[in-house]
């Protein structure tokens, strides 16, 4: 068996955060992966009602409520949405809502990703030379010290009200869970405090923004599924008297399938299970990995081989409700669910490290789109096609400057 702590090996060769996280340890960076892993995902239940709300809120002031067709620049806004929503969680009331926050996580999250490549670029023994240099990386410590500043004052203002409130009970948020876990020299550093809840939208909010602007961008493209996955929606939230809870997220199978298509058909990555060699490894094959080697596994190829995918060219938004329910299966049921990670099923990596904050965002995914189909018509440009999406090393983004048209929905 391999040894856990392969997987932080190759995330800190890929993120770079010897460099990106200063002033904090890299090492500090396990905090945040047992802080999705088991905090976030233990109090989803407590969690979910917040992003609910917050998701009607957000929309109204992200996307415009005009009848008339208006042009917006849809990645950019589905990641503020996406900040605003997954802000409420991570950071609680007040400030997931203050913009000079909101603009420092989406920059945050574009500098820290372009740092990185920066740094990989530059051979090993020059980066301590050369990375303060680099604008991004520049960029990164003025989020990085900016968010200590205002997640300090947050943390002074809780633990002034914990010491002088009877009975105050602390919020249910990221912020408190990190504190809870670091050791005590910790709990006042308002620094790695800020570069903690970063690291959290780095991770969760870039990938989460990058599907769900996919997704609207099928949907535009294959118009034949709105009318289908709004009668999902409709099916089931009136199964829950007109409002979301977390047990209905699991009903919405059609949309379920519509989302792990749009995964599949547009990666974010096109190779995931990233693992580094800590020692010398012989595979059963006898291939040999020298200490020091990035192993991956082809993502994009997977998703398009037709030994796993039937027409893997053609997208089928139905795809996997349809293998779902192939043969009354229950384990069929389980593998294609958007979640599940497997040997043909790579995007989120896979094994014990596959990513932990995937059930996070389906939901909050399901809860975005399921809003936007009712709430907005969506169109490409006049004379336009899908904007192109754009391929870098691994990296496929939908195109961060792409517009469509959006506009209240018309209902005839």
């Amino acid at each position: 068996m391999l040894p856990d702590h392969t997987f932080p090996s190759s995330l800190r060769e890929f993120m770079q955060p010897q460099y990106t996280m200063r002033p904090s340890p890299p090492w500090k960076l396990d905090y945040v992966n047992h802080v999705i892993l088991h905090d976030l995902n233990k109090n989803m239940a407590k969690v979910f009602p917040a992003m609910r709300e917050e998701v009607t809120i957000a929309l109204s002031i992200e996307f415009p409520a005009s009848d008339d067709w208006s042009e917006i620049t849809l990645y950019t806004q589905c990641l503020r949405l996406v900040c605003r929503v997954a802000g409420r969680a991570f950071v609680g009331t007040g400030l997931h809502r203050n913009e000079e926050w909101i603009d420092i996580m989406c920059n945050y999250t574009k500098d820290i990703f372009v740092s990185a490549l920066k740094l990989r670029a530059i051979p090993s023994l020059l980066r301590p030379l050369l990375y303060p240099l680099i604008p991004d990386v520049q960029r990164v410590y003025k989020h990085n010290a900016r968010a200590g500043e205002l997640i300090g004052s947050i943390v002074k203002q809780r633990e002034k009200d914990e010491a002088t409130i009877p009975g105050y009970t602390k919020p249910n948020d990221t912020i408190e869970w990190i504190r809870d876990l670091v050791p005590n020299e910790d709990k006042k550093n308002y620094g790695y405090q800020g570069v903690a809840q970063l690291a959290i939208a780095a991770v969760s909010m870039r990938t989460t923004s990058q599907l769900i602007t996919n997704i609207l961008l099928n949907l535009i493209a294959y118009p034949e599924y709105v009318p289908i996955l709004k009668e999902e929606i409709e099916n089931v939230l009136a199964s829950c008297n007109g409002q979301w809870t977390l047990d209905s997220m699991s009903k919405l199978e059609k949309l379920d399938s519509f989302m792990k298509e749009s995964l599949r058909f547009d990666t974010p990555l096109t190779a995931t299970f990233q693992r580094k060699a800590v020692q010398r490894i012989t595979l059963s094959d006898g291939t040999v990995l020298q200490p020091g080697t990035l192993a991956l596994a082809p993502s994009n190829a997977i998703a398009f081989d037709p030994n796993i995918y039937q027409d893997p060219d053609k997208f089928d938004g139905l795809r996997f409700y349809k293998l779902r329910h192939q043969n009354d299966s229950k384990a069929n049921n389980i593998i294609y669910q958007f979640t599940a990670a497997s040997k043909t099923q790579v995007q989120f990596g896979g094994g014990r490290h596959a990513c932990p904050g995937r059930w996070f965002a389906a939901h909050l995914i399901k809860i975005v789109v399921a809003a936007i189909l009712f709430k907005y018509d969506l169109k490409f440009r006049t004379g336009e096609k899908r904007p192109k999406t754009w391929l870098f090393q691994t990296i496929n983004t939908p195109d961060p400057k792409g517009k469509i048209m959006v506009r209240k929905a018309q209902y005839v």
